[in-house]
């Protein structure tokens, strides 16, 4: 019989399309080793969005051949009330008490910004004989952020820095009494964080963690945008920022191929065809002052956002590569609309 993995992530309504595919995607590249026990911390979701979520979910374990069950935990239980707030919710925060919480040896963490072309499954078998595991972050080294730099020792700035976005945590280690401790002190500094729990992560747990391939967690910065040609297929994509693919139609020149890229996957695992895409004149006229800016003084500059010029004009090589790879990893899923 297999196993189960602890998969855990939050969302409010908002965040509803992003939660569906972060969690959907995950289970449609599950290897069938494991089955998954979802739990979903509640920052406000409709009945409607359990209700979808839960069949969507079920479809896909269907046909992946695996069982998933659906857990909901609404973010009071948490007692997250005296947490640090982020764009004015506590949800950002809520994983820090999902350990203690859920009373499970070890679980995965994955933002509901994600896009799982590679699935979550290493984060879970490469836990064993640490706390964390998590793939490097753009910034590559602790000494990129700040409010890190600031409380470590100079020795330790040239580490390396994990992205929070995805982690495997060992909640038995992780709940230790010296690891609580220095969590707690640490959230009263959150108004100097830099990148939110992130910052504090990387501060207590620096030298505790494992690190795993970048394509387990490939932030869409400009520069991951301008590579997405070359990327390795199989690569879960992290949308940070504010700017998600499912809360506008049109797209800044350099996240278009990833927005449509999301919006296959969205349509896959609902059955909704999203609106038409297009991309930010706006946007895209400020990467041509970029390109011709760069071009003398900065050439490879220039190169970075000409290729980011041209996926935005021509998507169709990038998305088609990488969903046909995907499809072709994982089986065409059934083409009944997967919507309760």
């Amino acid at each position: 019989m297999p196993l189960t993995l602890q998969l855990v992530s939050a969302a409010n309504s908002k965040f509803f399309p992003g939660l569906v595919t972060a969690l959907g995607s995950a289970v449609a590249c599950a290897s069938g080793r494991f089955n998954y026990h979802i739990s979903v911390i509640d920052g406000g979701l409709t009945e409607n969005d359990w209700i979808q979520l839960d069949s969507c979910l079920s479809k896909m374990a269907s046909h992946k051949g695996i069982n998933v069950s659906l857990a909901r935990i609404p973010a009071a239980e948490l007692s997250i009330s005296d947490m640090p707030t982020r764009r004015g919710s506590q949800l950002t925060y809520s994983r820090l008490s999902i350990p203690s919480h859920l009373k499970v040896p070890k679980l995965v963490y994955i933002d509901s910004d994600v896009l799982c072309l590679r699935g979550i499954e290493e984060f879970w078998t490469n836990l064993d004989h640490t706390i964390l595991v998590a793939a490097r972050d753009p910034l590559g080294t602790i000494g990129r952020d700040s409010f890190v730099r600031r409380r470590l020792p100079s020795r330790t700035h040239k580490q390396p820095y994990f992205n929070a976005g995805i982690i495997g945590i060992n909640c038995e280690r992780w709940n230790l009494p010296e690891n609580q401790q220095k969590i707690k002190a640490l959230l009263p500094l959150a108004d100097q964080f830099i990148y939110a729990d992130q910052s504090l992560l990387n501060c207590v747990f620096h030298n505790d963690w494992r690190e795993i391939s970048g394509s387990n967690n490939q932030v869409l910065t400009l520069g991951n945008c301008a590579g997405l040609d070359k990327c390795e297929p199989a690569t879960n994509f992290h949308y940070v920022g504010a700017k998600k693919p499912w809360l506008a139609s049109s797209s800044s020149a350099y996240r278009h191929a990833a927005n449509l890229l999301f919006d296959k996957m969205f349509e896959r695992i609902c059955g909704v065809h999203p609106q038409k895409r297009t991309v930010d004149d706006r946007s895209l006229e400020k990467v041509r002052n970029k390109v011709r800016l760069y071009r003398i003084f900065l050439p490879s500059h220039s190169k970075e956002y000409g290729k980011i010029i041209e996926s935005a004009l021509r998507p169709e090589p990038i998305v088609d590569r990488l969903w046909m790879n995907w499809m072709a990893a994982n089986e065409p899923l059934s083409t009944t609309a997967l919507n309760p």
